[in-house]
């Protein structure tokens, strides 16, 4: 899910962390429109060094949310 739709966030998504894909998206969204003036490669280069950070950071995030899962599965059971 990274590799295919990093620079949106779809990843962040996925885990729950909502906020903060959706200030990726629009950031990479406003990048696409504002790309042909050469801005947005600016905001290509802030949401590709976030997307590699988070390369690093997906395994902590993804533990976050199978623990979160798993309390809540022992709290139903």
């Amino acid at each position: 899910m990274w590799l295919g739709c990093g620079l949106f966030g779809l990843h962040r998504l996925y885990l729950g962390r909502r906020t903060s894909a959706a200030v990726m998206a629009g950031i990479t969204l406003i990048s696409l429109a504002l790309a042909q003036s050469g801005l947005g490669l600016l905001g290509f280069a802030a949401t590709g060094a976030w997307a590699l950070a988070d390369l690093l950071l997906i395994p902590e995030m993804a533990r976050e949310c199978n623990a979160a899962l798993a309390q809540t599965a022992a709290v139903v059971a």
